[in-house]
C-alpha cells in the first residue's frame, strides 16, 4: 500500500531569547537548549523532502554558531553580521541527528551554541514530512 507523506512542523521557541557568547568561560558557550517530541510517523528521507529549520536572527554584532539536534550538528558554523532582524531557513538531513533511530519516548534535544557574538533569536520553527 503506497503511503503519502505531508508537511507538519513544531514551533521550538515563540518569542526570542538573546544569547552571547561567554568570554569569560568559554567552555560554556551561551545557548538556547530545549527538547521537544517528534511525532511517530516522521518521515526520514535524504532526497527532496528533507527537514526545514527557520528562525529569525537580530545579530547585534557579527556572530557566529552551531545548531544542534540529538547532539549532532544540523548547522555547522553558522555566521551572520551585525545588522537588522532577519529569516533564515537551513535544509538538513536527519541521517546524522537520527543516526541512532528515534529515541523510545520520541524526546529529540534542540541546541543553539554561540561561538562568537551576541544575537536575539525568535520564532524557532522546524519544519518535516509525516506518514499518512
Amino acid at each position: 500500500m503506497a503511503s503519502t507523506s505531508l508537511a507538519d512542523y513544531q514551533v521550538l521557541m515563540d518569542g526570542s531569547k538573546t544569547v552571547e557568547y561567554d568570554l569569560t568561560n568559554p567552555t560554556y558557550p551561551r545557548a538556547i537548549d530545549d527538547t521537544f517530541i517528534w511525532p511517530s510517523d516522521l518521515h526520514i528521507s535524504s532526497g527532496a523532502r528533507r527537514p526545514i529549520l527557520m528562525f529569525n536572527i537580530r545579530p547585534y554584532t557579527d556572530v557566529e554558531f552551531d545548531v544542534f539536534l540529538n547532539t549532532r550538528f544540523i548547522a555547522v558554523d553558522m555566521d551572520f553580521n551585525a545588522s537588522h532582524t532577519r529569516s533564515h531557513s537551513e535544509v538538513f538531513s536527519f541521517s546524522s541527528p537520527l543516526a541512532a533511530g528515534i529515541p523510545n519516548n520520541n524526546r529529540v534535544a534542540f541546541r543553539i551554541n554561540m561561538k562568537k557574538g551576541r544575537a536575539r533569536f525568535s520564532d524557532i520553527v522546524i519544519w518535516y514530512q509525516i506518514n499518512r
